[in-house]
């Protein structure tokens, strides 16, 4: 599985790709953390699970911070394991490599987080929707970017260094995300509206995500579940009209009308400029 695919099931074994109106004000970055924290005690990886090397890092939580320096001490003198956390940024050091910065990295953590050129030139290209978040300034950023990233993970033991007993960090790989407000992850700022809007309206429903599927099979974009469809209904945003993703969408309009019947799936094609169709009526409640 790739770190990508792996953060995807993290994300989807928390719970956070479901949302439900009773979960406002409750979604915070550390909430969003803790509950990956417990998702990682319920999957495997060669053998081990993915909980024992897995450190949240997350603002004011002195819980994740002294888990972070056990797994290393556990670990070894040199070892790998897995951060994460929200970027808050990710900046060119002296040396020619980056440094990244997780929100709440310096609350208690002391630890440096370092990406070598080479991959962050890979993630830059690989999630170029993240990269553009933090490419904004903080402040003007309307969602929140992920990383999970696979490190090399040591003690800083010089005896003289003003850094004794800090962790020197350096990413191997990784993959980042980009979520709401809400924690709920989109892959465009069409999808990123339709998510919002929907929260904003009390629905109930879910943002299913690929983990490392094949690309010809169907996911859609989001699925309601307060509809009187009890298997939920589909929603696709068609954000692109280059030749393959028209190809692409034609073929997941015939999938959905032989599969739901024409009418039986919401849509919104966001390259003409239109506005948002209204949703599907909900259950009464």
């Amino acid at each position: 599985m790739t770190p990508l695919g792996l953060l995807h099931l993290l994300w989807e074994r928390a719970g956070l790709t479901e949302w439900r109106p009773q979960f406002a004000g409750h979604r915070t970055s550390t909430v969003a953390l803790g509950r990956i924290a417990s998702a990682g005690t319920r999957i495997r990886a060669q053998g081990r699970l993915i909980s024992d090397l897995l450190c949240p890092v997350a603002p004011g939580h002195e819980k994740f911070g002294r888990r972070l320096h056990a797994v290393v001490r556990t670990e070894g003198q040199e070892n790998h394991l897995f951060l994460i956390g929200f970027v808050e940024a990710l900046e060119p050091d002296p040396r020619g490599n980056f440094t990244m910065a997780l929100n709440g990295q310096r609350d208690g953590y002391r630890c440096f987080l370092t990406v070598p050129a080479a991959e962050r030139n890979r993630l830059a290209r690989s999630h170029q929707l993240a990269a553009a978040t933090l490419a904004l300034p903080e402040a003007a950023r309307q969602a929140h970017v992920v990383a999970l990233l696979y490190v090399t993970a040591r003690n800083i033991l010089a005896p003289n260094s003003r850094w004794r007993g800090w962790i020197q960090a350096e990413v191997r790989t990784g993959a980042l995300m980009t979520v709401s407000r809400s924690m709920l992850p989109f892959e465009s700022s069409h999808e990123l509206a339709v998510a919002d809007a929907l929260v904003a309206a009390g629905r109930a429903f879910e943002k299913p995500l690929r983990f490392d599927a094949e690309r010809d099979l169907v996911f859609p974009d989001f699925i309601l579940q307060d509809t009187a469809r009890n298997d939920g209904y589909p929603m696709e945003v068609f954000g692109r009209t280059d030749e393959a993703y028209t190809t692409r969408r034609a073929e997941k309009e015939n999938y959905y009308d032989a599969t739901f019947g024409a009418g039986g799936w919401w849509s919104w094609d966001a390259t003409t400029g239109s506005r948002m169709p209204p949703f599907p009526s909900g259950r009464l409640r």
